[in-house]
């Protein structure tokens, strides 16, 4: 069965068409081109002239014929008109509104993301030519070729304006529209993970959207020009309504910072007067040397607390294994006569009270060094050593008992605040003092090594002794030890240090002269031929089982630094003394 379409052109010309649901046999296609019909592409029919011939087949295939009239050039413009109508694309502002463009998949793969940009792209603007392109390395790249929309060449410097003979290309503001939507859409695909601080990147892909270096400007039609007309007054339009919504914003924070400091000055006014109250009703005591206070085990905030109620949370909060425990000296005392006055400072411990200014700080009764210079250089397994305590503290009591000590640490405010518990003990401060300072003559003492020349003038070596050298080499990590004649040790400058030395020897068994520079390495001279250090120091013995499996070195890598203070032990147990030796310890 087909259906048969007797058709009359325009020009008044009839034909016969046939309609299949599906293909013919290969009998019907046969006897159709027999007749002479012929396949029409465009409308999927079989066709013919209106003749006996054609007629006879079109019954004999059981069609039932059906009129119809060709349709007229005004009638196809009509239709045509209103197909173009129905598919007219949206006004340019509309389009080019990023808020429309929605969230996409971020690990499709690269072709796949080019192919449904260029897709939609396409579609939404299909005055503009563009170029899209996977580079086969995680990167899509895309340029804006040609356009309806303007683009010109300004023969001036971006930044100052004067005349430039390479000058910059400017964007209409339409174009810069869909560019900006063009690379936004792009970039709707991609993502980034990547930590710049550390240099891991992870990312979709590396690309965007420009406008080629070619860039064609095209012609516009008439609905262009309107649309781009209504897209320019459009644009000015937001920018007036962006600009007025910000200098509204400016106004109002402006208006919000003037309420502000009224309000900070009201209660500025408010604080200078009670604290002026304070000041008349606290009494200050300024302890003597020989009265000051010693607290042991005082609990400590992390400081910068504004109220005794924070103090508290965060010593609570850092109770157990984190609970920061220290004692201190008090040189001062604070006493509040009444409920309301101590309240009120405790509820402003950050706000400035000139009886703070210039109190607090650490101290050390340590004899092992002499000041905080000679302490910054200690190691920190010798710090762990030192005992040191808070100085020139602040004691705060309300109703004749202590509440909390205060370290300003020389601000007028109370920057670190300190609580009393259990373990809290109270003694006279020089007895303390005096305690702690017995204690360190107990400890081994510390080696600060003096300047390299005074050690030289003092040791006066001379041409032709015998010397041993151990040094810290900071190339290798090693301590290299040398035997030889001494030629000379002479003070020196070398490079930035102005306290160096140079050594020159001849290695023993060797004929030639060496020499090196002390300056900032660790080195020790001692004078003869020194046994040599045993291997029991040397290497370390590793056991798996019971069995050694291997020997660790100790005098080079991590532990090269402990093995040349080991080694000045050991020659110190058998009698021997460096000459020179600038290795603090």
């Amino acid at each position: 069965m087909c259906k048969v379409l007797n058709v009359t052109t325009a020009n008044g010309n009839k034909g016969i068409e046939l309609y299949f649901e599906g293909k013919p046999s290969a009998d019907i296609l046969n006897r159709l081109k027999a007749a002479f019909f012929r396949w029409h592409s465009g409308k999927k029919c079989w066709y013919h002239r209106d003749d006996e011939t054609a007629r006879r087949i079109a019954a004999e295939l059981g069609g039932e014929a059906t009129e119809q009239t060709e349709q007229t050039d005004t009638q196809k413009a009509q239709n045509l008109k209103a197909k173009a109508q129905a598919r007219r694309i949206a006004p340019l502002w509309e389009r080019c509104d990023l808020s429309t463009i929605p969230e996409h998949p971020k690990r499709l793969a690269d072709k796949e993301i080019a192919a449904q940009v260029r897709a939609h792209l396409k579609e939404r603007f299909p005055e503009v030519k563009f170029s899209l392109r996977c580079s086969g390395y995680n990167s899509i790249n895309g340029e804006i070729i040609a356009s309806p929309y303007s683009r010109e060449r300004i023969m001036k410097d971006r930044r100052t304006g004067e005349p430039d003979m390479y000058g910059y290309w400017q964007n209409s503001p339409a174009l810069e529209a869909v560019l900006a939507y063009f690379d936004a859409y792009l970039q709707s695909y991609n993502y980034d993970n990547s930590d710049y601080m550390t240099d891991y990147f992870d990312v979709g892909f590396y690309g965007r959207f420009v406008v080629a270096s070619k860039y064609e400007q095209t012609t516009a039609t008439a609905e262009q020009l309107e649309d781009i007309a209504a897209f320019e007054a459009a644009d000015k339009a937001d920018k007036e309504r962006k600009a007025a919504e910000a200098e509204a914003e400016l106004i109002r924070q402006e208006a919000e910072r003037k309420a502000a400091v009224e309000q900070a000055d009201r209660e500025r006014e408010i604080f200078n007067k009670r604290s002026a109250e304070i000041y008349e009703h606290i009494t200050i005591e300024d302890l003597l040397e020989a009265e000051q206070i010693a607290f042991t085990c005082l609990e400590s905030a992390s400081g910068k607390q504004s109220t005794l109620r924070e103090v508290v949370d965060d010593i609570t909060k850092h109770a157990g294994k984190d609970k920061i425990l220290t004692d201190a000296i008090i040189s001062r005392k604070i006493v509040f006569n009444n409920a309301g006055d101590y309240g009120f400072f405790c509820d402003n411990l950050l706000e400035d009270w000139d009886f703070l200014k210039g109190y607090g700080g650490y101290a050390s009764e340590d004899v092992r060094f002499k000041d905080y210079n000679e302490y910054m250089k200690l190691t920190a397994e010798q710090r762990k050593t030192v005992h040191t305590f808070l100085c020139k503290c602040i004691a705060v009591y309300n109703g004749g008992e202590l509440q909390f000590v205060i370290d300003p640490e020389g601000f007028s405010y109370a920057r670190y605040v300190l609580m009393t518990t259990t373990s809290t003990t109270e003694q006279n401060a020089a007895d303390y003092r005096d305690e702690w300072k017995a204690k360190s003559k107990q400890l081994s003492p510390f080696y600060f090594p003096t300047p390299i020349s005074e050690q030289l003038a003092k040791a006066n070596l001379q041409e032709g002794e015998q010397v041993t050298i151990l040094m810290l080499n900071g190339w290798t990590c090693s301590v290299d030890t040398a035997r030889g004649k001494l030629i000379a040790a002479t003070p020196c400058k070398y490079a930035q240090y102005k306290d160096a030395a140079k050594i020159e020897y001849i290695p023993n068994g060797k004929r030639n002269e060496r020499y090196f520079y002390i300056a900032n390495e660790k080195a020790v001279i001692y004078r003869g031929n020194l046994p040599e250090i045993p291997d029991s120091l040397k290497y370390t013995t590793i056991s798996h089982n019971g069995a050694a499996i291997m020997q660790a070195v100790n005098f080079a890598g991590e532990g090269a630094a402990d093995f040349i203070k080991t080694a000045i032990a050991y020659y110190a147990e058998l009698g021997y003394t460096p000459v020179l030796d600038t290795v603090q310890r």
